[in-house]
């Protein structure tokens, strides 16, 4: 019993030390990005109107895009 709460408090702490090391983004960086990945969003719906694609491959190509286009 006392070796499964010393595990939960090992990845409490790890999880918390994670979550404080992030990186936090101000309001003006929040904006910006929203704006750069709206922008790569048009650009790939633009894309997928212009292949004719069915709605669900439409949704598709456009999730993987934009996911390439900010690097994820």
């Amino acid at each position: 019993m006392s070796r499964l709460l010393l595990a939960c408090a090992i990845l409490a702490v790890s999880f918390s030390a994670q979550a404080q090391t992030a990186t936090k983004l101000s309001p003006g960086e929040m904006a910006a990005r929203d704006q750069m990945v709206a922008e790569k969003r048009a650009d790939c719906q633009r894309q997928a109107k212009e292949q004719k694609l069915g709605i669900i491959a439409r949704r598709k190509f456009v999730k993987t895009c934009v996911d390439k286009a900010i690097g994820h």
